[in-house]
């Protein structure tokens, strides 16, 4: 029962820790396999059921932009993409010399 189990190209490994559902559903996660996992407070968590297995799975969205999974970062509670991030950098600078060049054309600052 608590062999090693292979789902599909995943090897799935027991930890032959035995849990019990309380009245209100839950399972409680072990202290030491969270911190194993990087599963922190809050956490959200996927949920996905395989054949009798039910599988848990932290969760990690994609670019909030394109949708992008891999080579992403957080950046102020948003998932971001490298490729995204870069093509605002290039907003952000086109959008600061405009708005340089209209406030030198209305002689609000100098030397640009």
């Amino acid at each position: 029962m608590f062999d090693n189990i292979i789902m599909g190209v995943i090897q799935v490994k027991s930890t032959g820790i035995v849990r019990k559902v309380d009245d209100l559903g839950r399972i409680v996660i072990p202290k030491e396999l969270r911190k194993t996992m990087n599963i922190k407070k809050k956490d959200p968590m996927g949920i996905f059921v395989e054949g009798d297995n039910i599988i848990f799975s932290k969760y990690t969205s994609g670019c909030i932009f394109c949708g992008e999974i891999d080579d992403t970062f957080e950046f102020k509670g948003n998932t971001i993409c490298y490729s995204c991030f870069k093509g605002m950098n290039k907003e952000a600078k086109y959008f600061n010399i405009n708005k340089l060049k209209r406030l030198k054309s209305l002689r609000l600052i100098r030397g640009f």
